[in-house]
């Protein structure tokens, strides 16, 4: 079995986003992103002190706006709106999202150029085509990890368990896009059926839900599921699965860090794509 380092991986590609912000930073121009988080989930706090790590690194200003998760719309509106006048080079919007508030017209509000965590409803369907300006960040880990390694796609049976706006689709498009075809799973599936499988890439957010019986030897493991249980991270395959698989990408360590540094390579893009005078 072979251990995905995707802080490895994530550190190398900073490097170069690091020096491809540098003439920028030597102008006086500061790329910046804004992050609005909703409440104190371990996951989401995690993502956060990731994504403030990497920005300090490569040189982007990362203002985080954390409101409490019982927050009304018309309060988180206000706030969005005033980010998207401050004309930044991207706006998040940090899952998990209050249950009160309609995510998905929440999240429409984000104009396409800021939207970088390509998570609004119009960014996923131009992405579902090919068509948006920026690649989805989880996606383009898995697509990074996979090259990394050399993993094949052609001949390979895909499984994506999970089909939430943030790995599940994204990453089932992805794939669509690579003219392969995935076969989708959610929690409440027959995960035994599994074992048909070459690839399987999770995103579900529950504690080791993948056992050891629901696979065949040899499988390629991404975990993208990020929860906590029993006071630590935790990914949705169970530790006992890598002993049969042929790659496994850990939690933490594996496709977190890399999608925080896709994140910021969709700044650079939409930094590059401003009028700067």
């Amino acid at each position: 079995m072979e251990l995905v380092d995707g802080r490895r991986i994530a550190r190398d590609k900073e490097k170069e986003l690091k020096k491809s912000f540098s003439p920028f930073r030597e102008k006086g121009i500061i790329p910046r992103l804004e992050v609005l988080s909703f409440g104190d989930d371990p996951a989401t706090q995690s993502f956060l002190s990731i994504k403030k790590r990497v920005a300090e690194r490569i040189g982007v200003n990362l203002v985080i706006h954390e409101l409490p998760v019982e927050t009304i719309l018309s309060v988180a509106e206000n706030v969005l709106f005033a980010l998207i006048e401050s004309k930044p080079d991207g706006i998040v919007v940090q899952l998990p999202f209050p249950r009160h508030i309609g995510k998905d017209e929440f999240l429409s509000k984000i104009p396409l150029p800021l939207d970088v965590d390509c998570i609004s409803p119009r960014s996923l369907e131009l992405f579902s085509r090919g068509e948006n300006l920026y690649d989805s960040p989880v996606a383009g880990a898995v697509d990074e990890v996979l090259a990394h390694h050399r993993v094949s796609l052609v001949g390979k049976r895909v499984a994506v368990v999970g089909y939430g706006d943030l790995v599940g689709k994204p990453v089932s498009y992805f794939l669509k896009n690579k003219g392969t075809d995935s076969t989708l799973f959610d929690s409440d599936s027959n995960l035994f059926d599994l074992r048909e499988f070459d690839i399987v890439i999770s995103g579900v957010g529950k504690p080791e839900l993948i056992k050891r019986g629901h696979l065949k030897g040899g499988v390629v493991l991404i975990d993208a599921g990020t929860s906590e249980a029993k006071g630590k991270l935790s990914g949705d395959i169970d530790e006992s699965a890598r002993e049969i698989a042929s790659l496994v990408t850990p939690v933490p360590g594996g496709i977190g860090p890399i999608t925080v540094v896709k994140l910021f390579e969709n700044v650079l893009i939409s930094l590059k794509n401003k009028k700067h005078d």
